[in-house]
């Protein structure tokens, strides 16, 4: 988020987030739910960089989630559905310091070690959790129009507080061959 306030509240700010999971069906009575339930690895990394690298801040969590997907048939055109996961084992990265950091400085050039570059925990460290909702509207049978909505909290108070909060809204289309 750019402002003209003032040179100081102008950062880059980057997400970057990857799941890979598994979820086995779970038998439910009713012909339009559907319920999976498992196990994902979730990747999170939330950065911001103030003046390209002169000050750099970030929260990264490599997890295993447990997950949760619900589906609705409403009708042959109408669908919604859910998601949720809550990480309980991972990787935490923090850095040392907000703002400047030897080690940082020291691998500007491969960054590949700052992302997994932290400390195992499980939930006495961190709390993270996310959700979503989407409704479809199906144009043909393979072809939909989607709204979907976000929502992820992450919260950490190893080092010092971060709390990571992030509301999404998207509006798209899927197309399944």
């Amino acid at each position: 988020m750019n402002t003209t306030v003032s040179e100081y509240n102008t950062s880059d700010h980057y997400n970057v987030n990857l799941e890979l999971g598994f979820l086995g069906n779970i038998p439910v009575n009713a012909s339009e739910l559907k319920l999976w339930l498992g196990g994902q690895y979730h990747s999170y990394f939330d950065a911001v960089f103030y003046k390209d690298t002169k000050a750099t801040t970030f929260y990264g969590l490599h997890s295993l989630d447990l997950a949760g997907s619900l589906s609705w048939d409403i009708s042959s055109k109408h669908a919604l559905s859910s998601t949720i996961s809550l990480p309980v084992f991972g990787l935490l990265v923090r850095p040392p310091w907000t703002g400047w950091d030897m080690y940082i400085v020291e691998h500007k050039d491969n960054r590949l070690p700052l992302y997994f570059r932290g400390k195992w925990t499980s939930l006495n460290d961190f709390f993270a959790f996310n959700w979503n909702i989407q409704y479809h509207f199906a144009i043909t049978p393979g072809w939909s129009l989607t709204a979907e909505y976000q929502f992820s909290y992450y919260r950490t108070d190893e080092l010092k507080t971060a709390i990571i909060p992030s509301n999404q809204f998207t509006i798209g289309t899927r197309l399944s061959f």
